[in-house]
């Protein structure tokens, strides 16, 4: 009887850290810093992409890129990996004061292996563009 009662006390105290470290393991694998990418997109032109303007955005790195003379249907740039905090900023400007075409400027975000979602959306018509930004949280 008292062998049984050594061995039911000896489990107890054993079960709870063997738990434990289990747990431990778990939490380090959760731990690691999740990556995002960020998707740029633009769209709208009618399809017939005839008429200037210029991109900029903002990279992995936080520095703003500009891209002039854009002439294409649509436009799309993919960066990262980038971290929590980042605030992606996305601007189309248009050249021509007759443009009248309706574009849409988009910020898209994917979490890990997650597909991307769109967190940030804008449209605009004519001169002047369009701008929309996003900070992962």
């Amino acid at each position: 009887m008292k062998k049984l009662f050594t061995l039911i006390v000896l489990l107890s105290v054993l079960s709870p850290s063997c738990s434990k470290i289990t747990d431990d393991n778990d939490s380090n694998n959760e731990n690691k810093e999740i990556e995002y990418y960020v998707k740029y997109a633009s769209d709208g032109l009618g399809g017939q992409g005839i008429y200037a303007y210029d991109v900029s955005y903002t990279d992995e790195t936080g520095q703003t890129r500009k891209l002039s003379e854009q002439s294409s249907d649509s436009f799309e740039r993919i960066i990262g990996p980038v971290r929590i905090d980042f605030e992606a900023q996305f601007r189309i400007s248009v050249k021509n004061t007759n443009d009248t075409k309706t574009r849409t400027a988009r910020i898209e975000v994917k979490k890990g292996d997650a597909p991307f979602v769109v967190k940030a959306e804008k449209s605009g018509k004519g001169f002047g563009g369009v701008s929309v930004s996003y900070t992962i949280k």
